[in-house]
């Protein structure tokens, strides 16, 4: 499998799953989680195994689950970016123990995580003079959105 399409974009390569399974202790209490309209945090706890070597994230495209992370066994997240606004990722989550060609993997934790929608910008922008004071002006807006932390306005 040399290429990944997905509705929204092209993977230049996709690295399936292909390893053995059940040989070592699964991650944990996976989450994935929106930081952004276009970043997902997939985290997990480690089990206590002395004999991890790291682990092995897989998003799914449409058609197959592909590699987009191989964190340390010290590692227990990884921000997955470049993301579609309002959409829905699904993961699995591999433990690795030893290196290729002869490691061994865990079953996976399979987790989904919806990236933020889009930020609408305000509107009905409006300014009008406050009266008996210098160079005061009270701004008003519609606020369209419900994901965002706050606004900033500008003045020159």
């Amino acid at each position: 499998l040399f290429a990944c399409l997905s509705v929204w974009k092209v993977s230049a390569q996709c690295t399936a799953f292909s390893g053995t399974t059940g040989l070592v202790l699964a991650p944990i209490s996976p989450s994935a989680t929106a930081l952004t309209q276009t970043a997902i945090r997939v985290s997990w706890t480690s089990p206590i195994d002395p004999s991890i070597t790291g682990f092995e994230v897989y998003r799914y495209n449409g058609t197959s689950y592909c590699r987009v992370a191989t964190p340390a066994a010290n590692v227990t997240s990884f921000d997955d970016t470049g993301l579609m606004a309002q959409t829905t990722y699904q993961y699995r989550i591999y433990t690795k123990s030893g290196t290729a060609p002869t490691a061994t993997y865990s079953s996976f934790a399979a987790v989904s995580g919806t990236t933020l929608s889009a930020i609408l910008p305000p509107s009905n922008l409006g300014g009008m003079p406050v009266f008996g004071t210098n160079n005061q002006v009270v701004v008003t807006w519609t606020d369209n959105a419900n994901n965002e932390d706050n606004y900033e306005v500008l003045f020159a």
